[in-house]
């Protein structure tokens, strides 16, 4: 018994199953991208080394001070460690970076970073401990397919769409809600009709009108409601969620929404097509409290 469950103990999760290829294809490039850069950070530091040490050793047996600094700080040996200790948590970000950005979730940058690069307190004054840590860095180099794995935790199970979803919902209940009156909803629904208190706001000087935060992730709710997903961004929502805009009533025209209304006084009238789908939009998103 102790043998099997050692043999499933050792079994080892190929996480590069868990996502799309495109995206195992994105990751690849950027860890060839990373490698070639610490691969060239080392030779650089290398020729530097010994172009230093030449200097040094032309110089010698002059007095001291008696000659300029040739190389000056066109050589600098600190910046590139710098670099080379800072370069696993630049790629470490540009891979959590690729599924935030693909897939609309937030990931826990720095918790990741934390457990795969090692960490110094600068405050600790033991030398055994700089030592260590200097060791454990000269040897650190990142693997893409760790950082997934950690990703893949953070999603608790979910894929990255339902994880998405989910979290859009949260956003979206939110902005519906008074977040200091017991959750008292700052919504009312009167057939058709969803009524937001708090959604907008009018420029005393142009006129136009702007989204706030709350009310700019229930369109994006409404996005995901009609198509399934965020990536599809019709013209009329691409204009509620810029800056500024000037037209008051704005036409969606799509199966379930058709129109979104803002109002000088801060309210914004979501019009839908259908009672029914008022009424699915407020269960799913407005009142969904993941």
């Amino acid at each position: 018994m102790a043998d099997l469950l050692e043999k499933f103990g050792n079994v080892k999760v190929d996480v590069t199953s868990k996502v799309a290829e495109s995206d195992n294809i994105a990751c690849l490039l950027m860890q060839g991208a990373y490698d070639k850069a610490c691969e060239a950070l080392k030779q650089l530091r290398s020729m530097e080394e010994i172009h230093i040490a030449a200097q040094k050793s032309a110089i010698e047996n002059l007095p001291s001070g008696s000659i300029s600094d040739y190389l000056g700080d066109a050589y600098s040996i600190n910046k590139i460690n710098n670099r080379l200790r800072d370069i696993h948590a630049i790629f470490i970000d540009d891979i959590v970076r690729w599924f935030e950005n693909t897939y609309h979730v937030e990931l826990a940058k720095d918790a990741i970073r934390n457990e795969l690069v090692p960490q110094l307190d600068y405050y600790d004054n033991n030398l055994e401990h700089h030592k260590q840590y200097e060791e454990k860095m000269k040897s650190l180099h990142i693997r893409y397919e760790d950082v997934l794995d950690l990703i893949i935790v953070q999603l608790g199970g979910f894929t990255f769409a339902e994880r998405a979803l989910n979290e859009l919902k949260l956003k979206c209940f939110e902005a519906a809600h008074h977040s200091y009156m017991h959750q008292q909803a700052t919504y009312s629904q009167k057939k058709a009709v969803i009524s937001l208190e708090y959604g907008c706001s009018c420029s005393e000087y142009s006129g136009d009108f702007s989204l706030n935060s709350g009310a700019k992730n229930i369109v994006r709710g409404l996005i995901m409601y009609e198509y399934g997903q965020t990536s599809i961004m019709p013209y009329q929502y691409t204009m509620l969620l810029d800056y500024e805009f000037s037209q008051q009533l704005i036409e969606i025209n799509s199966s379930k929404v058709a129109s979104i209304k803002c109002f000088k006084n801060t309210r914004v009238d979501i019009r839908f097509t259908k009672e029914q789908y008022a009424r699915e939009f407020v269960e799913m998103f407005l009142e969904a409290n993941i």
